[in-house]
């Protein structure tokens, strides 16, 4: 079983390799004979059957954010069957999903035992009511907004039988603030929480994520419910500020046993030298997803760290050498094993 599963390895190493030259903008002839061509139907079942158990098993979670929002594919990037396999659960950008990535999402799942999550984000709900009204600041009209816009995102989920929801919330502070803007963005968390309540309390069997910062919840009940926490650390600008943003969240009522931190890859844009960059002990400009995995294996006696979240993996996928290369090299960093081929 072992020689069959290190076989299989170093088969799809040189396969996805050879993927590579996707990225090429020459025109090139090639043929690239699928996984299963290179190492044949029996021992690729193998290595599905070995790679859904090992997800199955208690492990380091890699939980990636997906923009699904492009329907027709451009490049490989755009396809989810090009993710790696060994990514545990994906939580798509857009809720209503095209023809393409549904039919790619069932095999996916049922193959490599990958879980896919709808992604709400509340700010993108109130940027998107900003941008069409000019009440900005108050609850006219946005709280029918609120409600109708969750409702339909939570309505699709359940349409394409997704596995669950992960909610990007972060809620403002509101100790500082007067006694109005007070009223005002209690009622909207009140009004956005108790939707998602509803959602976990009739979906018992699916999972649920929070995304956030979730020590501003006036209600913090729903963080019981939530099998991770996913702090979003895209911006931080050092290491040490990994350990620093998520004991932020240390307060009563939030769990300390399940948090996810989550980085971004690198922009697509090359100019771009800040998205995707952290500086680590020496100074330097290095990977963020790297080094989150490398924080998530340190040892930190206050809080539980159940795996890395990768924002926009897609992005990963260009390299002139072989594709997702942080991504697998993260992935091989939280959870050593020729499992992880990807």
């Amino acid at each position: 079983m072992k020689n069959i599963i290190k076989t299989t390895f170093c088969l799809l190493f040189l396969s996805f390799t050879a993927c590579s030259y996707w990225t090429e903008t020459e025109n090139l002839i090639l043929d690239n004979p699928s996984i299963e061509e290179v190492i044949g139907k029996e021992k690729y079942e193998v290595y599905l059957e070995n790679l859904r158990n090992y997800k199955n098993r208690k492990h380091k979670i890699v939980y990636a954010y997906y923009d699904n929002k492009i329907d027709v594919p451009i490049n490989p990037s755009n396809n989810i069957k090009f993710l790696p396999d060994s990514l545990d659960i994906v939580s798509l950008s857009d809720a209503d999903i095209s023809s393409s990535h549904l039919e790619e999402i069932k095999i996916v799942r049922k193959d490599k035992g990958t879980k896919f999550l709808c992604n709400i984000s509340y700010y993108e709900i109130l940027n998107e009511y900003n941008l069409a009204n000019t009440d900005n600041g108050s609850n006219e009209g946005f709280l029918d907004f609120l409600v109708s816009e969750t409702n339909e995102k939570l309505n699709l989920s359940k349409e394409y039988e997704l596995d669950g929801i992960s909610v990007w919330y972060e809620p403002i502070d509101i100790s500082h603030m007067d006694d109005e803007q007070k009223d005002i963005e209690k009622l909207r968390q009140e009004t956005f929480v108790s939707i998602i309540n509803k959602w976990i309390s009739d979906n018992n069997e699916k999972i649920f994520v929070y995304e956030g910062n979730p020590q501003f919840l006036i209600d913090k009940s729903m963080l019981s419910k939530s099998e991770y926490i996913v702090v979003h650390a895209e911006n931080v600008s050092n290491i040490y500020d990994f350990t620093t943003v998520t004991k932020k969240m240390l307060v009563d009522g939030v769990p300390s046993d399940r948090f996810i931190l989550m980085t971004s890859t690198f922009s697509i844009d090359t100019s771009d030298k800040k998205t995707g960059y952290v500086g680590n002990e020496k100074g330097e400009l290095v990977s963020a997803i790297s080094e989150s995995a490398k924080w998530c294996m340190e040892y930190d006696q206050d809080i539980e760290k159940l795996g890395i979240g990768i924002f926009n993996v897609q992005n990963d996928y260009f390299n002139p050498d072989f594709i997702y290369p942080y991504i697998r090299k993260s992935i091989n960093l939280l959870n050593p094993s020729p499992r992880n081929v990807k």
